[in-house]
């Protein structure tokens, strides 16, 4: 919910009766790996459960920082985020709303070899039953240009566009 524009304190706002609500914050902060989140659960309906793995040291010590930071820096990069994934939505010509791009691509396994050539990482969507579609998030401006000029050969020509992808210089 993040990533919803227009959608101010959405957490104190949408309660449901009967709901269990759960946040996560390794997408928001871009922090795989990290799992921290929490569950709220007025109806004690989770008690006896325990989650699958424990908050180690790192993660401890980023939700202390979390909670002294109280959303500032959260504010400011999903402003960021939301103006890169607008750029990316106008160059792919896609309406993307969050911060992940899932596009169809030609001759996947050769781009997924020049993209690892090239350093760069995206999702490949095999798992997902996508043989010819990627996954990437959004990065930042730099990042997305390199990954952008890779793509341009890769993805079906969009109408009403001169070549694949116009990117400004």
């Amino acid at each position: 919910m993040d990533f919803i524009p227009d959608i101010p304190g959405w957490e104190k706002n949408w309660v449901f009766d009967g709901a269990i609500h759960m946040r996560t914050y390794t997408k928001s902060y871009g922090l795989a790996g990290i799992r921290t989140g929490y569950f709220i659960d007025p109806y004690k309906k989770m008690h006896r459960f325990r989650p699958p793995w424990s908050i180690g040291s790192i993660g401890r010590l980023f939700m202390q920082k979390l909670i002294e930071d109280d959303g500032k820096f959260l504010k400011t990069s999903m402003q960021k985020l939301n103006l890169e994934r607008q750029r990316l939505n106008g160059l792919l010509g896609t309406q993307f709303i969050s911060p992940f791009f899932l596009i169809k691509v030609k001759e996947k396994t050769e781009l997924l070899e020049k993209l690892s050539q090239n350093h760069m990482m995206v999702r490949d969507t095999y798992s997902f039953g996508l043989k010819d579609h990627i996954r990437f998030s959004v990065k930042t401006p730099e990042e997305n240009n390199r990954l952008i000029s890779i793509l341009d050969e890769y993805i079906e020509k969009i109408p009403g566009k001169a070549g694949n992808i116009s990117m400004p210089t």
